[in-house]
């Protein structure tokens, strides 16, 4: 049996693979567990980073039978959620849920189910997901840290796109824990200290976070697509895949040969337009 590193070698070299690389997230999940000593079941970010239960947790599924990821609603103490305001996030408390809320919840999941392939991924990746309260509920706010390996923050979202905004949020940061557990057993940045222009920013940004970046995006494009054959929902993914391809067009690919190892450069080739592909590998 092929070791882990040996997988995510194979899943970056096979261009047929989904670059959500189906499958590859249970082993991820694994080891990270492993290295955590701390088995599926029992994680929660309360108890990660407090070692304290979580102050209620609801679980969330599509309607009516449908596919999608149930998604683990956690809520933590007031302690612990505290903590998070240095970070420049609030997370909602129960009692801020609504039916509004629950129902854009499950229609998100509703739409992550849409490429059964990712819908797994996602499952396996986010363990905890928490809400955040924002006071402008037209402008998503989502987060992630590698510190908090599984456990994911999304906005709650209004009006006719809620759904697949949440849901949108919902692959961004599941995707960055992803690639956070491929860069513990292969590293894809040789140069950390390095500054490129983001054009997701708008200001220079380390490598890491470019490729990040790029990689969670690209997902997200090929999950559009097959939003776009939702009638009610095909104006915002193409309207969505139009910007993210504008935004990967002003990506400067031949900077970043010299601040990739050889795994990132595979994976950066992956994620560049066909026409770019030159100016990626070395």
């Amino acid at each position: 049996m092929r070791n882990l590193a040996e997988q995510i070698h194979s899943c970056l070299n096979d261009v047929c693979c989904p670059l959500w690389f189906p499958g590859l997230a249970e082993l991820l999940v694994a080891e990270g567990q492993r290295r955590l000593d701390a088995p599926g079941s029992g994680y929660s970010t309360s108890r990660h980073l407090r070692s304290v239960d979580p102050a209620a947790v609801i679980y969330v599924a599509p309607e009516n039978g449908t596919h999608g990821p149930r998604l683990r609603i956690e809520f933590m103490p007031g302690p612990v959620s505290a903590g998070f305001l240095d970070r420049g996030i609030t997370p909602a408390r129960l009692d801020q849920v609504n039916s509004d809320l629950l129902k854009a919840l499950s229609d998100s999941s509703s739409l992550i189910g849409k490429v059964p392939s990712l819908c797994d991924t996602v499952a396996r990746l986010a363990l905890s997901v928490h809400i955040l309260h924002v006071d402008d509920p037209s402008y998503d706010v989502s987060y992630s840290d590698p510190s908090i390996p599984f456990s994911i923050f999304v906005s709650a979202a209004t009006g006719t796109t809620a759904a697949a905004r949440m849901a949108e949020a919902v692959i961004h940061e599941s995707m960055h824990l992803q690639l956070t557990l491929i860069e513990n057993t292969v590293p894809l940045v040789r140069n950390s200290l390095t500054k490129h222009y983001s054009p997701w920013k708008r200001e220079l940004r380390p490598v890491s976070g470019i490729v990040h970046a790029l990689y969670v995006f690209r997902v997200i494009d090929h999950w559009l697509q097959r939003l776009e054959m939702n009638g009610s929902l095909a104006s915002y993914a193409r309207h969505r895949r139009v910007q993210i391809a504008a935004d990967v067009r002003e990506l400067d690919f031949a900077k970043y040969s010299d601040d990739l190892t050889d795994a990132g450069v595979t994976l950066v080739g992956r994620l560049a337009p066909g026409d770019m592909l030159s100016v990626v590998r070395r």
